[in-house]
């Protein structure tokens, strides 16, 4: 009985021993943030050919709101930042495999990856927009349990297909208490709520943006009805690295940094995911 007991302790040690070694092993940090500091060089990945976060110039030099955000984050751990632009479909593999040290390319967050990568709190929100005119009384908030009502009467054009199609007819109900317009972008959508075609209309955050800087003084946008944050992805490896990037996060939002982002790449501000 005593060996029996000698037996389950030593069992019992050596279980918790293996437990505490791969805890151990699961916050263990690579040194991804010394590397990235004493070479002076933080390595983005992004694909740059979705304006107006990331395209390439005329010299081929990538542009746009992420580029900017990057370096702006480079710059708050104390380095440069150095864009890969590498294809949509290859950047988490670029990442895994050490070619990049971050990825910014309008990622939104993928609870399947977070094994593998740890994602920082968003710095935008991409998500469906309601849309109204400018002298319109709609009313400044709302939620989505109560779109139905908020809608109720109302023409209301969105991009056929889009997020907002299916939200909209799942809620729409039987009669129909308001009506559907489907058109074949969110441009258009919104050109038939300037021409009066429409009520409302219910678009992606950035097709909202994009429209109203050429539109302006004639559309608002009254709330968000579903929400897309754009995240940074970090290698689960690099806690430190995504600690520094979400620190360099919460600077630029209070210093105001990401609100000039957005206007001076969207053209109208938007509040805080």
């Amino acid at each position: 009985m005593r060996w029996r007991l000698v037996v389950l302790l030593l069992g019992a040690f050596i279980a918790a021993l293996g437990l505490s070694l791969l805890a151990l092993s699961q916050t263990r940090d690579d040194g991804a943030l010394e590397r990235i500091r004493v070479r002076g060089i933080l390595h983005v990945g992004m694909d740059a050919s979705f304006p107006p976060f990331a395209w390439l110039d005329r010299d081929g030099a990538p542009v746009g709101y992420e580029v900017e955000l990057a370096e702006h984050i480079a710059a708050q751990i104390g380095v440069r930042a150095q864009i890969s632009n590498i294809a949509f479909d290859s950047l988490y593999d670029a990442l895994q495999a050490g070619r990049v040290d971050i990825i910014i390319s309008e990622l939104t967050y993928d609870e399947r990856r977070t094994r593998d990568v740890i994602y920082s709190p968003p710095y935008f929100d991409g998500g469906q927009l309601l849309i109204a005119r400018a002298l319109t009384e709609e009313g400044r908030g709302c939620e989505i349990e109560h779109l139905s009502q908020l809608l109720h009467g109302r023409r209301v054009a969105v991009e056929w297909g889009s997020a907002g199609d299916m939200q909209v007819r799942q809620l729409q109900g039987k009669p129909a208490r308001y009506f559907v317009l489907p058109y074949p972008s969110a441009e258009e959508s919104l050109a038939a709520l300037v021409s009066g075609e429409a009520d409302v209309a219910i678009v992606d955050a950035v097709s909202a943006h994009q429209f109203m800087a050429t539109h302006p003084n004639q559309l608002r946008m009254v709330c968000h009805l579903t929400h897309e944050p754009y995240v940074i992805a970090t290698s689960a490896r690099s806690p430190r690295l995504a600690e520094a990037i979400r620190a360099a996060l919460e600077t630029l939002q209070r210093e105001g940094v990401l609100d000039r982002l957005r206007e001076r790449w969207l053209s109208t501000a938007l509040a805080s995911p």
